[in-house]
């Protein structure tokens, strides 16, 4: 028999990455979904009431994101220990922030191409007329969104900022994750007490995103810290053997947790994916393909380049052709430009990011 992995093993998991870009997959189908005029009501009932709602859901799959970052980020620092907090600090602002300014450039660039002037409304069209663009670029607001600062309105380059906000805040609190590699049970806890502090202060349970005022951002953060705790704690524990028949329970969980709308139905369920995923099986052979695999590598530009290439399609064919074709073509097209932000930024800044690792730890220490 196989020995599960011990907590903090090295090793790039490529079956997380593929589920990571399954979920930015997601994201973009439902931003695509919702912008659609017209929604069959086949499909709208099996996206209500099926697990596939977690294709048009999108919060959802942002719940997995922050799992699954709590989770990746504590295996690695498990495995190789931060040699600073103010150089992980910085590592990571460049893994997250280089990425990020990228696609606000693009977006810069997409608006100065595509806008003609605001989109008539239209059902369904929510993001492109009340989200996207809705005030003219201008570099101080380029330099609160590339800094990650602001709170709700004040994302329009790039809505899905929101979700990198919070991503960035309690990343730079993870090498806490140390300070309990033997009691993980404390580590949920604390995110429960968080998750809990935050709700009794006015976070909306399963509705709460970037806030509308800078201290409801830092009640977000609070409400969101659970599900990056649940990953670390997760990544505090050995992966366990599981039988067949635990494997079979455990998938009909995550398919019947992923019919409904609650955030700790979607955090469970991302913690039993997690699980599922790191056992043999046909859930890991499948996600070891190439498709699943290419989608993970530009999962992360692929979320934050889809909404303004969509907004561009919309805005430049908006009147010319049907508009469900239009965003259609939108979201096809967001796939090579993912790919293209992913090679010119995103690549240029995990080199960066290693380098800024690699000195930290090359530093000798006084004394």
């Amino acid at each position: 028999m196989k020995h599960p992995d011990p907590p903090g093993s090295p090793g790039r998991l490529v079956e997380l990455d593929a589920l990571r870009g399954l979920a930015a997959l997601c994201v973009l189908l439902y931003h695509g979904w919702y912008s659609q005029p017209v929604q069959p009501l086949a499909l709208f009932w099996l996206f209500q009431h099926t697990p596939l709602h977690v294709v048009t859901s999108g919060r959802q799959p942002v719940v997995f994101f922050f799992v699954l970052s709590g989770f990746v980020l504590s295996r690695a620092m498990l495995a190789n220990p931060p040699p600073g907090w103010a150089n992980y600090a910085v590592q990571r602002t460049v893994r997250l922030g280089l990425p990020v300014a990228g696609a606000l450039v693009a977006s810069v660039l997409l608006y100065a191409l595509a806008w003609r002037g605001p989109l008539p409304a239209w059902p369904g069209g929510t993001f492109m007329t009340e989200a996207m663009w809705t005030e003219p670029p201008s570099l101080p607001g380029l330099l609160r969104q590339a800094l990650l600062l602001g709170h709700d309105g004040q994302v329009s380059l790039d809505p899905v900022l929101w979700s990198l906000v919070h991503e960035w805040r309690v990343s730079l609190l993870l090498p806490g994750v140390l300070l309990f590699r033997h009691r993980p049970w404390r580590l949920l806890a604390l995110g429960l007490g968080a998750w809990a502090l935050a709700t009794a202060l006015g976070a909306r349970d399963n509705a709460m995103g970037l806030g509308a005022t800078l201290p409801a951002t830092l009640l977000a953060t609070l409400y969101f810290l659970l599900p990056f705790c649940v990953g670390g704690a997760l990544a505090l524990q050995p992966a366990p053997h599981l039988p067949g028949w635990a494997r079979v329970a455990l998938g009909a969980a995550v398919l019947a947790l992923a019919c409904t709308s609650n955030d700790l139905a979607g955090i469970l369920a991302s913690a039993l994916l997690i699980l599922l995923a790191r056992r043999p099986g046909p859930l890991l052979a499948w996600l070891r393909w190439r498709l699943p695999r290419w989608l993970g590598k530009v999962s992360f530009s692929l979320y934050l380049v889809h909404l303004p290439v969509l907004a561009a399609v919309v805005h430049l064919l908006h009147g010319r052709a049907p508009l469900s074709a239009v965003v259609g073509l939108g979201m096809v097209l967001a796939l090579p430009a993912a790919a293209l932000l992913h090679r010119a930024v995103e690549q240029p800044a995990h080199r960066l990011a290693r380098r800024v690792a690699a000195r930290g730890r090359r530093r000798p220490v006084a004394g």
